[in-house]
């Protein structure tokens, strides 16, 4: 199945997708870029999206030091190659729009883009993830039943049944998966 997310930062028309930092702010902010070095102290970034170096102070501490400081989103990137997953620990919402990226796309921004306006976008829809399992196997079967119980309204819930596995297409391993 799929859901609509998003975790992005757009600088000058380029767009560097990323990850959500867990248990920060959702929505989409504007200011121009900063760099906060490792965001390890609170700056003066009034309306800034601050670039934050991963490194010696937790995630939910560089966050807080950017919102302290009138940032208005903070873009954590990776003092390693690759991108990262993070969080700020159950219990610390309400703040502001948090997302990850690479190191190579941090290193960019900062080298580049200073002073430039930039868009952070996090938890909102342009995008798409692919998940499976239960959860996102049961409303698909159930709309589908749901549309043959509707053009067959006699039907019997074993009817339905028998009909959807007579007509699904078996993927994967051979059998219930």
């Amino acid at each position: 199945s799929t859901y609509p997310f998003a975790h992005n930062v757009t600088v000058n028309g380029a767009k560097y997708d990323g990850n959500g930092i867990e248990f920060a702010g959702a929505g989409t902010v504007s200011g121009p870029v900063v760099d906060g070095g490792l965001c390890d102290t609170v700056g003066s970034w009034s309306g800034a999206v601050v670039m934050c170096e991963r490194g010696v102070v937790s995630f939910l501490d560089k966050v807080i030091n950017v919102q302290s400081g009138g940032g208005a989103a903070a873009v954590l990137y990776n003092n390693e190659p690759g991108n990262f997953s993070g969080t700020l620990g159950a219990g610390n919402s309400g703040i502001i729009p948090a997302i990850s990226v690479s190191q190579a796309d941090g290193q960019f921004i900062v080298a580049s883009a200073l002073g430039l306006s930039a868009d952070v976008s996090s938890g909102l829809g342009d995008g798409y993830a692919a998940l499976d399992g239960t959860s996102m196997a049961t409303p698909h079967v159930s709309a589908v039943a749901a549309l043959l119980w509707s053009h067959f309204p006699a039907a019997s819930n074993d009817d339905i049944r028998n009909a959807m596995n007579a007509t699904a297409e078996d993927l994967g391993a051979a059998g219930r998966d």
